[in-house]
């Protein structure tokens, strides 16, 4: 019980503390005119950690929220840009949607998959390779895994298959990008390019810092969570592979090569996230045995 009770004070501390941060420095009079992309940003910090701990343990879930809380990326795009913070939300809103209905047969998750992934190509049409890649981890997994596994009949992916395209197409129709153009210079944010050119907040990179020293760290527990994750949720890790693979690849093939802005990738950061979360919470899980 009193483990328990610590663990609740910890994440309602991660939460407070996360809302202060993207609050800071927010002038008084552009509050307002920045509240959608900060109610994104903290509904991603709620959302997200609590889906990890149902899955992976409320170590993973803590810790998520934790650097949630205090990624200086996922900041600023709560203080800046409403695309950049709503494509993000809603990114990952899509692709755990798809999760749930491809390996749980959750028909609401089903039906929530299609308008999460409209709304975050609306926001961020250069997200698609991070959205669309849970179809190229579906097709995949119905080839390798056997007759007899669970998975969505036929109808149902052909279904869900024709909904997202429908819903897809409508985002990213011209009347639509241009509506929430306007929508987003009405309610004062700078776009997503504010994150990569806004030279006050030189540190707001993907890896949320530009110390080599400090990216390696990350870096290594990023790849300490994926070994971890393939002992252990082998399917979840390949299907965040995937996505973070496929925007990494388009991105890549793009005329300007490796110089990515903040923004483009951002959308796979919660992902990475992740990885960070269950490698540092490691030893609490091996307290816990103990």
């Amino acid at each position: 019980m009193a483990s328990r009770r610590a663990y609740r004070v910890a994440l309602s501390s991660a939460f407070v503390i996360g809302t202060l941060a993207r609050v800071a420095l927010i002038p008084r009079s552009a509050l307002a005119s920045r509240l959608p992309a900060l109610i994104c940003g903290l509904i991603l910090l709620v959302w997200l950690p609590r889906v990890v701990a149902r899955r992976l343990g409320d170590g993973p879930g803590l810790a998520t929220a934790w650097i949630l809380a205090l990624s200086p990326a996922l900041v600023t795009a709560s203080r800046l840009s409403l695309p950049a913070a709503a494509s993000t939300l809603f990114a990952a809103l899509a692709a755990v949607a798809f999760l749930r209905w491809w390996m749980c047969g959750s028909r609401v998750a089903a039906g929530l998959h299609a308008p999460y992934a409209a709304l975050a190509l609306a926001f961020a049409p250069r997200a698609a390779p991070f959205v669309l890649a849970s179809w190229a981890f579906g097709a995949g997994d119905l080839c390798v895994r056997p007759r007899t596994s669970a998975r969505p009949k036929p109808s149902q992916v052909v279904v869900v298959a024709l909904a997202t395209a429908a819903a897809v197409t409508l985002a990213l129709s011209p009347a639509v990008a241009s509506l929430l153009a306007a929508r987003a210079g009405a309610a004062g944010t700078a776009g997503a390019e504010a994150i990569e050119d806004d030279e006050r907040l030189p540190w707001a990179r993907w890896m949320a810092t530009r110390h080599p020293i400090i990216a390696l760290v990350l870096a290594a527990a990023a790849l300490a969570g994926v070994l971890l994750l393939w002992r252990r949720q082998r399917r979840i890790l390949l299907f965040s592979v995937v996505l973070v693979a496929a925007q990494l690849v388009a991105l890549a093939l793009e005329p300007r090569g490796a110089v990515l802005a903040n923004h483009d990738l951002l959308v796979a950061l919660p992902v990475v996230v992740v990885w960070v979360a269950v490698a540092l919470a490691e030893p609490w899980r091996t307290v816990q045995r103990t």
